[in-house]
């Protein structure tokens, strides 16, 4: 997942809290999205959470990896 996200963009659903499906269309890839970081503080990285940037709405989300349903690049 991570591969995929670092190399352009994916598409892919994943399980919200609720139960419900979401669709998302992301990125990890620099050049394809404009973000400032507001800060240098990274905590611990949480291995079994996805981090990423929604093209759609122009901001970071993470989900639970268990979550995924499916991916295409």
């Amino acid at each position: 997942m991570s591969q995929a996200l670092r190399s352009g963009i994916a598409y892919f659903t994943f399980a919200k809290a609720t139960g419900e499906l979401r669709d998302a269309i992301g990125t990890l890839r620099a050049g394809n999205y404009d973000y400032t970081y507001r800060t240098n503080n990274k905590k611990g990285a949480k291995l079994d959470v996805i981090k990423y940037f929604d093209i759609t709405v122009k901001a970071w989300r993470s989900f639970r990896i268990e979550r995924l349903h499916s991916i295409a690049a």
